[in-house]
Parts: structure tokens; C-alpha cells; sequence
């Protein structure tokens, strides 16, 4: 072994902590996951629930980080939506949606 006999107690604390803190990331993972629609003046529904995009989206090549506001809500959950988790064709159309809100101004909250 690299360390000494007597850090084993704490090296074994320490492997359960990350092995915890991984499933703990995982289930909240799981839990934003769900098909999300895209409805008209950048509302969307996602988990049986419609949502408002508030702000401007962070949009990248690889994903696009956006804040949302359930209706009726004042408080904004952030999500990333990964790119690679979508067909090209619906990412490609989503960015440019994205990315003309951006021009136009119209997500400014």
C-alpha cells in the first residue's frame, strides 16, 4: 500500500464519501430528466409542468445552460441541456432558436 496502515480507517471514510456524494449526483440526474416541449413566447413544458424561460440562455457548442420559472412561481431553477443528449437535427434547431432570442432581446427579464 502507498500510506501508512494507520491511514486506512481514513481512506476508507474518505472512498465512502465520494462513492456517496456520485450516487447522490446521479439520482438528482435522474430526476431532471424528461421530454421537454418548446411552446410559443419561450414557455416550455417539462415534467407535466410549463415552465418560462427566464433570462438569457447560455448557449455553447456542447449544451446550453437555461434558467426557468415555473408559471405562478417566483423562484428559477437552472438546467443544462447537453447536446449530445438530442438528435443533431433538434439541437441544431433548438441553438438557432436560442441563439435568435439572444438577437432579438425578447428573454431579457
Amino acid at each position: 500500500m502507498p500510506w501508512p496502515m494507520s491511514y486506512t480507517l481514513i481512506w476508507m471514510l474518505l472512498l465512502s464519501l465520494v462513492v456517496f456524494d456520485s450516487v447522490r449526483s446521479q439520482r438528482r440526474i435522474h430526476a431532471c430528466q424528461g421530454e421537454m416541449k418548446l411552446l410559443t413566447d419561450y414557455h416550455l413544458r417539462w415534467q407535466n409542468q410549463e415552465w418560462e424561460i427566464v433570462g438569457t440562455p447560455w448557449v455553447l457548442r456542447s449544451g446550453m445552460m437555461l434558467r426557468l420559472r415555473r408559471i405562478g412561481r417566483k423562484r428559477s431553477q437552472h438546467l443544462w441541456l447537453s447536446a449530445d443528449s438530442m438528435d443533431t437535427g433538434e439541437w441544431r434547431d433548438l441553438r438557432r432558436l436560442m441563439l435568435q432570442q439572444q438577437a432579438s432581446g425578447s428573454g431579457e427579464a
